[in-house]
């Protein structure tokens, strides 16, 4: 358990599967690749919350650029590239997160509090990742 938070999150459980089925302690990189095919759906269902295809302008494109992203860390992570490239979209993409949450599409929701917590959840996997990065020698 080298390279993790003491925040309990789907990374750690990933993490602990890797070792038990595989028998050895797994990369960052391949932890941090299934963690992130694990949140990328979710996005998806904060957008159908928010109104599917017919939501607000401004929440069609924070989720878009969020799923963009999430698509550019992953080939970020298969190249094991831990530099401030990838650590800059994980924050892009939380930063996002939280400007979709102060949009009146969702503060105004009925399903407000269902996407505050998916949000907060995957803001969570995010940093578990940031933290389980490697760090660069200087």
């Amino acid at each position: 358990m080298s390279f993790f938070s003491s925040l309990k999150t789907a990374f750690e459980d990933i993490y602990n599967l890797f070792k038990k089925f595989f028998k050895n302690e797994p990369t960052w990189a391949q932890v941090a690749t299934t963690d992130i095919a694990y949140v990328a759906p979710i996005i998806g269902t904060i957008a159908t919350l928010v109104g599917g295809p017919a939501a607000d302008a401004e929440v069609t494109t924070i989720v878009t650029a969020i799923q963009n992203d999430l698509v550019l860390a992953t080939k970020f992570i298969q190249a094991m590239d831990s530099s401030s490239n990838l650590v800059d979209v994980l924050t892009g993409i939380q930063n996002n997160l939280q400007s979709l949450l102060q949009l009146a599409a969702v503060k105004n929701s009925s399903e407000v509090n269902t996407i505050t917590a998916y949000t907060t959840g995957i803001i969570g996997e995010l940093t578990a990742i940031i933290n389980a990065l490697p760090k660069l020698s200087a």
